[in-house]
């Protein structure tokens, strides 16, 4: 059942956002209802009661997708195909287990290939959800030609949204080897008219992800039109992680992601703000 490989990925419950949890227990409980349709009633009257059933199952899995697509973390583990474990001892998933070695719902089930229609239909809304922050992350990838960085602020924040870095790619957007070794990344650009700056560093020079792993690993800043900095994060250590895809060596570039949560500089609160980012920088040799 495709419904057997939606859950999340092997992580300790407690460690879950509460409301996250309930989304997904939410969401869940109402794909069991389904099953136990599909178990207890006649063919053409398991059908009708699925279709009264879908608005409710596509309003909890936009939610739980809402969540999810808020914090790229919590889409990881909502995207993953890893699971279960975690959630032997849910009552929904107890009652799949049930209804799922019922021979009324095998022998019923097996037979009718609209009620497998039917099943996987709802069970694909939460994809139809979280398919469309995956499209535009795909899309962000392969940058615009004379975009250096994309980066999109998620949650409630004033500034929340996408910002786009267009910047020199001979000086203004480059990768290099510091005096210490790093492949650093410096972008220095415009972004709606203001001057933006980026700057990261990552342990290898290579393509490949690893984890942030020093403090003020990565920091992104807007300036507004008086010169004062509108917005400032940063990044600390295990918030979040680089994806390095493409590094050409001097004369090339140097391309990949960014995915993680930072802390606003200028606000009164460490709250962790999600953030996803894309970047393209001219890798130079280092003259610092």
């Amino acid at each position: 059942m495709a419904m057997l490989i939606c859950f999340t990925a092997p992580v300790i419950l407690a460690q879950l956002p509460a409301r996250f949890e309930k989304s997904i227990d939410d969401y869940y409980n109402e794909l069991v209802k389904v099953y136990k349709i599909i178990e207890t009633e006649e063919v053409d009257v398991a059908l009708q009661k699925i279709d009264d059933l879908k608005p409710s199952i596509e309003q909890k899995a936009k939610h739980l997708a809402n969540l999810a697509n808020e914090d790229p973390e919590l889409l990881e583990i909502l995207d993953s195909e890893d699971l279960l474990e975690e959630f032997q001892d849910k009552p929904y998933y107890k009652e799949l287990m049930r209804i799922m070695q019922s021979e009324a719902f095998n022998k019923k089930f097996s037979a009718n290939t609209e009620l497998q229609s039917k099943v996987e239909e709802v069970e694909n809304l939460i994809e139809s959800y979280t398919n469309v922050a995956d499209e535009s992350q795909e899309e962000r990838s392969d940058l615009a030609s004379g975009v250096a960085f994309t980066i999109i602020i998620n949650g409630s924040h004033e500034y929340s949204g996408t910002y786009t870095i267009m910047a020199d790619f001979e000086e203004g957007a480059v990768a290099y080897i510091d005096d210490l070794e790093y492949l650093r990344i410096d972008i220095i650009g415009e972004a709606n008219g203001k001057e933006a700056v980026v700057s990261f560093f990552v342990d290898n020079t290579g393509p490949g992800r690893q984890e942030w792993a020093t403090e003020g690993h990565f920091v992104f800043e807007l300036m507004d039109t008086d010169g004062e900095l509108a917005i400032s994060l940063w990044g600390s250590e295990e918030m979040g992680y680089f994806d390095i895809t493409r590094v050409d060596g001097p004369g090339g570039f140097v391309t990949g992601r960014i995915i993680g949560k930072c802390i606003d500089g200028n606000g009164d609160s460490d709250a962790p703000i999600p953030m996803t980012a894309d970047f393209k920088v001219k890798y130079i040799e280092n003259t610092y």
